[in-house]
């Protein structure tokens, strides 16, 4: 039975720093549960790559991020009269129609281990009072608290950094150790699917979730 489990969250469309995580991960031998907390596809190079393995491997459980669900329920091109979705068009074109049909099938939250685990974007109380841990990916910087009887659990962000360092964290449901893991990716990768791709807003991207000013 699965004790441990690998907790992610905020992949932001980066498949380099995903397969780095995915890869330390396989070489533990222990873990066979990932649990994705959202935001896998925005602001980021390789949507369409990241959404395969999302999509493919048996052994990660996803749910939807607020930046996800923007993009995946954006309104039809014809609406946008101002050009406000012009990312969300781009990451859309990326995906295709099949992936776009298989990503709006997941769900915002969830209800694990018999209801013991939550998994969220967001915090959200009101849809989990019975559960003991709850597992988020909003919080953006790693972290475990106790509060109100309950384990709040943070993973940080695999998909960018100013030191293109990918962070998740093991957590033992038996033992309740919980770790923070912290390794490089290989940040010329990164940055040639950056300068091969149209991507909208880019030197944004590069200069505040990676700081490299162009």
């Amino acid at each position: 039975m699965t004790t441990k489990i690998a907790i992610l969250s905020n992949i932001y469309a980066n498949v380099v720093a995903l397969e780095a995580v995915l890869n330390n991960i396989k070489n533990r031998n222990n873990i066979n549960l990932i649990i994705n907390c959202g935001n896998f596809l925005p602001k980021g190079p390789t949507p369409a790559e990241v959404s395969d393995i999302i999509l493919n491997n048996k052994n990660i459980i996803s749910v939807l991020g607020p930046l996800d669900k923007l993009i995946l329920d954006r309104p039809h091109p014809a609406l946008d009269i101002k050009g406000y979705f012009i990312s969300e068009d781009w990451t859309i074109s990326q995906l295709g129609i099949q992936k776009v049909i298989q990503l709006k099938n997941l769900k915002e939250y969830l209800l694990y281990f018999n209801n013991k685990i939550s998994i969220s974007y967001n915090l959200l109380y009101e849809k989990f009072d019975d559960a003991e841990i709850l597992i988020i990916g909003g919080a953006l910087k790693p972290f475990k608290e106790n509060y109100c009887n309950k384990i709040i659990l943070s993973p940080g962000i695999v998909g960018y950094s100013h030191e293109f360092i990918a962070n998740y964290a093991i957590f033992d449901i038996d033992t309740l150790d919980y770790e923070i893991i912290s390794l490089e990716y290989d940040k010329n990768k990164l940055l040639k699917y950056f300068e091969s791709r149209n991507i909208p807003d880019k030197q944004e991207i590069l200069k505040y979730n990676f700081g490299i000013f162009k």
